[in-house]
């Protein structure tokens, strides 16, 4: 079961069962209604899964498990065992990133994140990059 209670912002809060061993859950995007009246765009949902003991062996710091997926925009939340990846970035839109999208990519992070339990890295996508990846790209390491 999906715990729902201990994921902070989670409004809008549904869960999509488990995949590849791990509790996946989608959320309403918060700033999307806010956006749609400013006219600027965002995705309607972000995405999470929960992976207590993986995330504590990268030191319960989501910067260090995000240089090992690839993922939308890389992840943008980790807390209390939860991971998870954002559609608010300049690039999103209600058409590339609705429901069905994010729960495909909530999906792919599950099946990355279960390489990494047993100990595969994942094969690099073509996704944009999250600003981890980038400043280690454009700094080494």
């Amino acid at each position: 079961m999906v715990k729902q209670a201990r994921v902070p912002h989670m409004a809008g809060y549904e869960s999509i069962g488990e995949h590849y061993g791990f509790e996946c859950a989608i959320a309403s995007m918060p700033l999307y209604s806010q956006s749609k009246k400013l006219g600027v765009e965002c995705g309607t949902h972000n995405g999470y899964v929960y992976c207590p003991e993986l995330f504590a062996e990268y030191d319960s710091d989501y910067w260090k498990l995000d240089e090992h997926v690839w993922v939308h925009g890389g992840l943008t939340y980790g807390d209390d065992g939860w991971v998870g990846f954002d559609t608010g970035h300049d690039v999103d839109n209600d058409v590339d990133w609705n429901r069905e999208a994010v729960i495909a990519e909530t999906i792919e992070l599950a099946k990355q994140l279960r390489c990494l339990a047993e100990g595969t890295e994942p094969e690099p996508r073509d996704v944009d990059l999250g600003i981890g990846k980038m400043f280690k790209i454009i700094f080494g390491e």
